[in-house]
């Protein structure tokens, strides 16, 4: 299994007419029914590991919007899509002294 971080890209075929498939196998698109999305990336690593669909439990109402307003315009095509159970802003715990 290759090690994947932040920084990986997939890479996309050479032919704008597709590929062809001898001697490999297609899969469709997965759902990632739980997850944590933190940033943008985490969507993007999710696609390049074959999830086109992340429903994250609980994430910033903020970055939630952007990333449903990209979907929106249609500039989501380099990441997974996202659907949300829960969206907050995080509490912070009380400062002990």
């Amino acid at each position: 299994m290759a090690k994947c971080s932040h920084r990986y890209k997939p890479k996309r075929p050479n032919s704008r007419h597709g590929s062809r498939g001898q001697g490999l196998t297609l899969l469709p698109g997965l759902i990632d029914s739980h997850t944590h999305i933190r940033s943008r990336q985490d969507l993007e690593q999710s696609l390049a590991l074959g999830v086109t669909t992340d429903v994250s439990m609980l994430m910033d109402v903020n970055l939630f919007r952007a990333m449903k307003r990209e979907q929106q315009v249609n500039r989501a095509n380099d990441r997974a899509d996202l659907l949300l159970k829960f969206a907050a802003t995080a509490p912070t715990e009380p400062r002990r002294d």
